[in-house]
């Protein structure tokens, strides 16, 4: 026994009768000794291009088989025949895989969500609240978006120094070191050379050094007189 597969196209403006459509080709199958196995319901699509006028159609593909020899040309010929169907294929389905479940009927139209007054109220009223925005910042002076920048960058230098501060004093000063009593009498007693004290010294150096001078002039004169006088004695 055989296996088959049809798929066949119902145009949009059959809607109302796509439901008998469908029991009528189920039933011409049978009758030309043909089991179906397998069916799958699409809903709406788009057809690649126009089809008498129109844009939109409902497919159907049934799996079934069939013994007999002219089977797939009897059921051609009556598919044919039938207006009601625009286009159809039949193949043979050995090698394909297994058929989906059927999806339900397209014929019963998806539930709309129905918004609730308040709910349509709300939707309204942020509608309204951004065209406001907009219409607003839309309206504004160059001299209004200048002192609005401004006052953004005022607020941002004004955090940035509150963030600098506060890292500031984050930082704790490093503990003072205490010296004891010994440590400050040697600091004060050490030897400091300054500018003042190098001064004073060069003073010193140079009268001790008059001074010498002035010693030996007077060493020496007294020397003289002695001598004068031992010449004198003689």
């Amino acid at each position: 026994m055989k296996q088959y597969e049809i798929n066949y196209l119902v145009l949009q403006s059959k809607t109302a009768e796509l439901p008998t459509i469908r029991q009528q080709v189920k039933e011409l199958i049978k009758k030309l000794g043909g089991k179906i196995t397998a069916e799958k319901e699409y809903l709406k699509r788009k057809l690649a291009y126009e089809i008498k006028h129109e844009l939109f159609g409902f497919y159907t593909a049934l799996r079934f088989k069939s013994d007999k020899e002219d089977f797939v040309r009897q059921l051609t010929k009556e598919l044919n025949l039938n207006s009601q169907i625009a286009r159809f294929i039949i193949v043979n389905a050995a090698e394909l895989p297994a058929l989906e479940e059927t999806i339900p009927s397209t014929t019963k139209k998806e539930e709309k969500k129905e918004l609730k007054p308040e709910e349509v109220e709300k939707v309204l009223a942020e509608k309204k609240t951004e065209e406001t925005e907009k219409a607003t910042i839309s309206t504004a002076t160059p001299k209004e978006l200048t002192d609005s920048a401004s006052e953004i960058g005022q607020s941002e230098a004004s955090e940035q120094s509150k963030v600098e501060k506060t890292a500031s004093t984050a930082i704790e000063p490093a503990p003072k070191k205490t010296l004891s009593k010994e440590e400050a009498d040697a600091l004060t007693n050490s030897p400091k050379t300054t500018t003042k004290d190098a001064k004073e010294g060069d003073k010193k150096d140079k009268k001790e050094e008059k001074e010498e001078k002035s010693s030996k002039k007077k060493l020496s004169l007294d020397e003289l007189d002695e001598k004068l006088d031992e010449i004198l004695n003689i």
